[in-house]
């Protein structure tokens, strides 16, 4: 499919094309490690004036973009991790409240969800999701599918 490239963005370690996809009229991310073939046409496109990427992009948590509506996220992280969480600024619109219990009360407004959904997961029992309900259910859902994987017996492992 044709895509409208725009810029090359590094995040943790990789390479991105950020663009638009004229098909469905979106603005995308591409991992280039993913692109298996590309060739470039002579197909004219400008960049929207009124197109602010880095605003755009700064909706999500990470490199993807989402058309989704900013959504409200609470999280509450323990004592052991809050230090190392309130050291980095992990998203434009966070805000950090440290509470009694040596906790933090970490609160972000995103679009999309599945990267801070694996940046939760990345803290076990050290982070709970307070808000909102569907992000707390989905880590509801993986954790409850850690636990069969975890639970299941199964045959040793060939050495």
């Amino acid at each position: 499919y044709d895509i409208h490239p725009y810029r090359f963005a590094r995040h943790r370690n990789s390479l991105y094309l950020q663009g638009f996809k004229p098909d469905d009229e979106s603005i995308r991310t591409w991992k280039v490690d993913r692109i298996e073939a590309a060739s470039v046409e002579t197909m004219p496109f400008t960049i929207p004036e009124t197109l602010d990427l880095e605003a755009e992009l700064a909706k999500g948590f990470g490199i993807f973009h989402s058309n989704d509506e900013p959504t409200h996220v609470v999280i509450h992280f323990s004592k052991q991790v809050a230090r190392f969480v309130q050291e980095s600024q992990w998203h434009p619109s966070q805000t950090n409240r440290l509470q009694p219990d040596g906790g933090l009360l970490v609160e972000f407004e995103v679009a999309g969800l599945e990267e801070l959904k694996a940046w939760v997961l990345s803290f076990g029992g050290q982070a709970e999701v307070l808000e909102p309900t569907s992000l707390r259910n989905q880590i509801t859902d993986e954790a409850r599918s850690l636990l069969k994987l975890y639970t299941t017996t199964r045959a040793p492992h060939p050495k």
